[in-house]
Formats: C-alpha cells, sequence, structure tokens
C-alpha cells in the first residue's frame, strides 16, 4: 500500500474511469498526447512497481525510541501562538462567518514551516503507534497535532492529505492480513472523508450544509444521477477538473519552449520564485476561473510540451526512489518517508506536488534526519538510545 507506483496507476486508472462517465459538461474528449502519456506512464508504473515491490514493505521498529511528548507540546503551542497573532481560529471563524476560507496566513515565512514540520511528524507518531499499540498516548499525541495543524486551521487539504499518509502506513501493516472487512471499511471511511469534503465546501461558501447550488452552477452538472448525494458533486468536479484543465491546454496547444521554465517545474515553489522569477505568473488555461488544479504536470506542459510531462514523470519515479534510498539505513523514518512519497505520487491528480511545499517539503525532514543520525552513530554508536516496548 506504500507502493508510490501502483498508487500511481490506481489513482489516475480512478481518474480515468471517474471523467469517462462524464457527469460534467467539462469533462470534454481526451486529446491524443494526453490519451497516451497516461496509458504509457500507467504501464510504466506497474512495471516498476513490481521491479521494486520489496523496497515498500511495511516492517516495524523492534524497538521503540526514547522521546518526550515535548516536540508536539512545542508544535501545538506555536500554532496557538499564530492564532494569537492573527487574532482568529480559522475553523470558528469561518462558521461563524466573521472570517472566510483565504484570510488565515500565519506569520509569514514561519507558517510553511510549522505546517510542514507537523505533518512529518503526525506522520512518525503514527508510525510509532502502529508499531507499539498499547502506547496510547503516541495516538494522543498524534490526534492532538492533527487538531491544531489541520483541524483548527481549517486545513481541508491537509486533513486529506494526513489521512491518505495515515491510512496508507495502517494499510500496510495490515496487508498480509487484510480481510473483505477491511476493504469495506476503506471504502466506507473514503465516501464518508469525500462526503464531509462536500459538507464542509459548502459551508466555506456560505451555504448550508447540505445547499449544493454553488458546486452544481460551477461544475456543470449535467448528467449527474439522482440517486447520489449532491454533497459528492465537490469530490467528483475537484478530482476530473484537473485532467479537463490540463486537456484543454493540449487541445488549445499553450505549450512553449522555455528551458529556464522547464526547470523551474522540478523545485518547490518557494526556490523556484526566487531562482526564476521570470516563471511566476506564467499559469496555465483554465476551464473555469474557480477550478483552477490542472494536475502535477501542467507546468511541465506549459514549458516542453508533451515531452516535457514524459521529462516530469521520470525526474518523479528517479526522485522518489532516491529518496527512500537514502533513508535505508533510518528505520525510524523509513515508513514516514514511504508515507509522504506516497502522498506526492497520489496527489499529482490534483496538484503539482514538487511544487507544492506543503506536500514535498515534509520529506526534507526525514532526509536530514536520517543523514544526522547515521553520521552521530558513525561517530559514537551510544547515541540516540533506545529502549524494548512490547507490542
Amino acid at each position: 500500500m506504500l507502493n508510490f507506483f501502483f498508487l500511481y496507476a490506481a489513482v489516475w486508472g480512478a481518474v480515468f474511469l471517474l471523467y469517462s462517465l462524464g457527469w460534467s459538461s467539462l469533462c470534454t474528449p481526451l486529446a491524443p498526447g494526453v490519451q497516451s502519456f497516461f496509458i504509457v506512464t500507467i504501464l510504466c508504473s506497474l512495471l516498476l512497481g513490481t521491479v521494486f515491490r520489496k523496497a515498500f514493505r511495511f516492517r516495524a521498529l523492534p524497538v521503540c525510541p526514547r522521546r518526550s511528548g515535548g516536540l508536539t507540546l512545542l508544535i501545538v503551542t506555536l500554532c496557538f501562538a499564530e492564532f494569537a497573532y492573527c487574532g482568529q481560529i480559522p475553523l470558528l471563524s469561518i462558521l461563524t462567518g466573521r472570517a472566510d476560507y483565504l484570510s488565515y496566513t500565519g506569520i509569514p515565512t514561519f507558517h510553511p514551516l510549522l505546517i510542514t514540520c507537523g505533518v512529518f511528524y503526525e506522520q512518525y507518531l503514527f508510525y510509532l503507534f502502529l508499531c507499539f499499540p498499547r502506547k496510547k498516548g503516541l495516538l494522543l499525541e498524534y490526534l492532538a497535532l492533527v487538531t491544531a495543524v489541520q483541524l483548527l486551521q481549517y486545513n481541508r487539504g491537509g486533513i486529506v492529505i494526513c489521512a491518505t499518509m495515515s491510512g496508507l502506513m495502517l494499510l500496510s501493516k495490515l496487508q498480509s492480513r487484510i480481510r473483505l472487512w477491511h476493504v469495506l471499511a476503506v471504502g466506507v471511511f473514503g465516501l464518508g472523508l469525500l462526503y464531509g469534503f462536500g459538507v464542509f465546501g459548502n459551508l466555506r461558501c456560505g451555504f448550508a450544509w447540505n445547499d449544493c447550488r454553488y458546486i452544481a452552477y460551477i461544475g456543470q452538472f449535467d448528467r449527474y444521477p439522482e440517486w447520489l448525494p449532491r454533497q459528492f458533486m465537490w469530490g467528483y468536479i475537484y478530482i476530473v477538473s484537473p485532467m479537463a484543465n490540463l486537456n484543454h491546454n493540449v487541445l488549445l496547444g499553450t505549450a512553449r519552449s522555455d528551458l529556464l521554465g522547464y526547470l523551474s517545474t522540478f523545485l518547490p515553489d518557494f526556490i523556484s520564485r526566487r531562482l526564476f522569477p521570470q516563471t511566476v505568473g506564467v499559469q496555465a488555461a483554465i476551464i473555469r476561473e474557480e477550478l483552477n488544479a490542472t494536475a502535477g504536470f501542467d507546468r511541465a506542459y506549459l514549458f516542453g510540451g508533451v515531452v516535457g510531462m514524459y521529462g516530469m514523470y521520470a525526474y518523479l519515479a528517479v526522485g522518489l526512489l532516491l529518496a527512500i534510498w537514502a533513508v535505508r539505513r533510518s528505520p525510524l523514518y523509513r515508513v514516514p518517508t514511504l508515507a509522504i512519497c506516497a502522498s506526492i505520487a497520489v496527489f499529482l491528480f490534483f496538484a503539482h506536488t514538487i511544487s507544492y511545499s506543503a506536500i514535498s517539503f515534509p520529506i526534507v525532514y526525514p532526509l536530514l534526519l536520517s543523514l544526522f543520525r547515521i553520521r552521530s552513530l558513525h561517530k559514537d554508536p551510544a547515541l540516540m538510545p533506545e529502549v524494548r516496548c512490547s507490542t
């Protein structure tokens, strides 16, 4: 379940299926270049996932690292310090109508570092809990971080990303013992998550929880099934509109040859903005102003055409493999790193996950910690002591 190659194939296969249902008039026929690209990369992913399948196995820790809840307390405290700095708790402000979704920015520069650190540490705590389920305090710390870092900040995307990472780790642990009820439970949880996503979407836009007029209008749902709750419109259009936007650009032929612009697509946004400022204002064409996501290959297409999209896929495949190779000797961080890599692959359908720091930057923390740990152990094997824990 942590095999990001298989996940890439599964996610894009699902997007193809939903797109082909054509519930929205925005789902125009796919250009040949788009069809060919996803068919080729899905097949390549299935091959690579099979070749490297052993690298993605869940491995439980034999011993529990000695730690305290100090970092959890620090992150939660800093989140509330940001609330005080901005004069609001976003969740409460939005629910009471005193603020909108984009009004909360936190402390400039510091905010993304706090959030991405929180995302990594959430997954680290959840991994420890999976290894040592009798240590209930780990789960409480995990829930405290999710509440402070994601829920109170009304970060819908963050909640979905963190739930995906944690869910993949859980399923990976249970993989050899998966039964039908596990599959059904995951299906029910996923449907509940999508339904809740729709409810929060209605609330965010100033409507009642069950008033879906806004999403029905912008999504142009002319063939939506009557038997399906309309809250699922949000999930459907969020899933298929990025492919629709990418297809729209290919049909319009918006690509251009720009080497510097193409290089900028391989970097997180906070770095590319400084190294290649001339590319900041370049935007893909979109089918509707409200639906501006264009999948993870939009900028690669804009600066390199369909060939550039293949280059981006190769960069992702090699880069993620190198990341898991880098933490191979650090069992503390290996599985959380796999979960982060998996999220980078999964959410390519909706965002340029390398450029989008909220998804890609959490991987920096386990890589740096792994490097520090290996160097420290080479100097003194007694560093970072561990104690045995019962499972």
